[in-house]
């Protein structure tokens, strides 16, 4: 509700309805380790993604998930899944 005055300092209320729209945020964010590679599995209704890998973008990828198969055993690892609006990192050792 809000408090508006006419030209003549009548005070009248309206209400006003405010859309807002929230980013599709990468949400469920897991790294699953199939011991050759690692697959980075995430859900959200954005239509492009931003994968990096330790702060480096890898890429851009229009699917839920992404397959690294260039791991090293015994490395950490952190995957970022970025959209527009937001990240989410995940952290693995293989």
């Amino acid at each position: 509700m809000a408090t508006i005055y006419d030209s003549y300092g009548c005070e009248y209320s309206t209400t006003f309805v405010v859309k807002v729209d929230y980013p599709d945020i990468p949400l469920s964010v897991i790294a699953i380790d199939y011991q050759t590679y690692i697959k980075v599995v995430w859900s959200s209704n954005a239509d492009v993604y931003l994968i990096y890998l330790n702060e480096v973008l890898i890429g851009t990828y229009s699917s839920y998930y992404y397959n690294d198969f260039e791991v090293v055993p015994k490395v950490y690892y952190c995957y970022t899944v970025r959209d527009f609006y937001d990240s989410t990192c995940i952290i693995g050792l293989f």
